[in-house]
């Protein structure tokens, strides 16, 4: 069975480039041009690959990635960018990106890129997240606390997983808005629905005896850990 990729890219000529290389080496491609086929495809069929320009004519690539976190978690997101600032990157790293390619890029890196992230995919595909006493499964959504099951609803699971993924990095309040209520709008209104998922999340988090694991960084975000950043 051949693997699926999602091509979102809206320039012609390169678009064609990588489709026909892919579907030389037996992948199964899907082009979208913008950001509305792409989130359509998405949805009706999650592709094990994305390779994801940020400048397309309806949007920023990057509201992609949180969508692709929901409905295509296993997904191995390429990021195929002119755009190199660090906080960009930073950004989209923390929204999901696995990987960034500079334009202009050879096909040959490309495929390079593609092989290595399947191949860390097979090697990671449950990969566990150990922080002191609390262990998160990544792929499974599932995460214990001192060798007990923690109960988190949908959301709590969400943000946790995005906290693991980053620690010991912050995760800063525009991320969260982005990643868990795909808006880059950030208003009083939500910073303080988020305050309330991080509060509940915190209260699951702290036990009797056991190190305080989710600080606040004054003026960041939030930070998972065994110290406070």
């Amino acid at each position: 069975m051949s693997t699926h990729v999602l091509l979102v890219e809206d320039e012609p000529e390169l678009g064609v480039r990588i489709e026909q290389v892919l579907n030389d080496e037996g992948f199964e491609v899907r082009w979208c041009k913008n950001l509305h086929q792409a989130k359509t495809e998405v949805n009706n069929s999650p592709p094990a690959i994305t390779l994801l320009d940020l400048n397309l004519p309806d949007g920023d690539g990057l509201e992609l990635l949180s969508l692709l976190r929901k409905a295509a978690p296993n997904s191995r997101n390429i990021v195929l960018t002119a755009r190199i600032s660090p906080q960009e990157r930073i950004e989209g790293l923390n929204l999901g990106a696995d990987d960034y390619i500079s334009k202009p890029f050879v096909l040959a890196e490309l495929l390079a890129r593609i092989r290595a992230q399947m191949r860390r995919h097979d090697e990671v595909a449950d990969r566990e997240v150990v922080i002191g006493p609390l262990s998160v499964q990544m792929q499974a959504k599932t995460a214990r606390l001192d060798g007990q099951m923690l109960v988190l609803a949908p959301r709590e699971m969400d943000m946790l997983i995005l906290l693991a993924r980053n620690s010991p990095a912050p995760v800063s309040r525009d991320t969260f808005a982005l990643a868990l209520w795909e808006t880059s709008n950030r208003t009083f209104v939500t910073d303080n629905v988020m305050d309330v998922h991080v509060a509940r999340l915190r209260r699951k988090l702290e036990l009797p005896g056991l190190p305080r694991l989710l600080h606040t960084v004054r003026g960041v975000g939030f930070v998972l850990g065994l110290s406070e950043k």
